[in-house]
């Protein structure tokens, strides 16, 4: 899944990350470090994060921090 769609994926969550994500679909940038933050969130409490996002959105997330963020 591209960036832009995970985003899109985000936006739908009624959260502070679906009201983030709506923010950041306009502005690749700033979307990408959006997508750091969650995965960040993801590696400090994975059960959390995996509830919240689901198993789908999660692993797209994941995918894209272990690829796209740096560590």
């Amino acid at each position: 899944m591209k960036q832009e769609e995970i985003l899109q994926e985000l936006s739908k969550l009624q959260s502070v990350y679906g009201i983030g994500a709506k923010m950041y679909l306009e502005d690749s940038k700033l979307g990408h470090q959006f997508l750091c933050e969650c995965y960040d969130s993801i590696l400090e409490d994975k059960e959390a994060m995996q509830k919240h996002f689901g198993s789908q959105l999660f692993q797209e997330i994941t995918a894209f921090g272990e690829e796209h963020c740096q560590k």
